[in-house]
């Protein structure tokens, strides 16, 4: 992006040097040809007339010189005329390249922002999945232990009850026991 923008730069930046020197070129070359052509339209006129009139001699001279100017200042508006266009095209291409440019950077900035959001969301996602799952672990292992511990809790009645059970028959047999001993001993 930064090599892309320097070129841009670059180019922006030679592009009216090479415009200006081009026009200068034209411009010499338009007043040396209008030059040489007047000059040379004049000189053999001027023979001709200082011949045979010395009056249009001087005439064609203010004539020459009036329609010479009168070219130069056309040349020169048409000139100005077509820098401004240039000037005015240069700046709407770069207008345009900036233009081009910001809105490239902002669909960067906003693909940017919706990775981001995306990533964000996935995340929240991850986050949530896996606290559900630490959540129905725990859950699973507190019924697993009140499981067991109902178990136990059951196993542990049980065997309380075994053992009144097994202590009650022995005290039913001590008590039989004992009362067979007393029968026996009255007898």
């Amino acid at each position: 992006m930064d090599d892309i923008s320097l070129l841009i730069a670059i180019i922006i930046t030679i592009i009216p040097f090479i415009i200006i020197i081009i026009i200068i070129i034209i411009i010499i070359i338009i007043i040396y040809y209008y030059y040489y052509y007047y000059y040379y339209y004049y000189y053999y006129y001027y023979y001709y007339y200082y011949y045979y009139y010395y009056y249009y001699y001087y005439y064609y001279y203010y004539y020459y010189y009036y329609y010479y100017y009168y070219y130069i200042i056309i040349i020169i508006i048409i000139i100005i005329i077509i820098i401004i266009i240039i000037i005015i095209i240069i700046i709407i291409i770069i207008i345009i390249i900036i233009i081009i440019i910001i809105i490239i950077i902002i669909i960067i900035i906003i693909i940017i922002i919706i990775i981001i959001i995306i990533i964000i969301i996935i995340i929240i996602i991850i986050i949530i999945i896996i606290i559900i799952i630490i959540i129905i672990i725990i859950i699973i292992i507190i019924i697993i232990i009140i499981i067991i511990i109902i178990i136990i809790i059951i196993i542990i009645i049980i065997i309380i009850i075994i053992i009144i059970i097994i202590i009650i028959i022995i005290i039913i047999i001590i008590i039989i026991i004992i009362i067979i001993i007393i029968i026996i001993t009255m007898i």
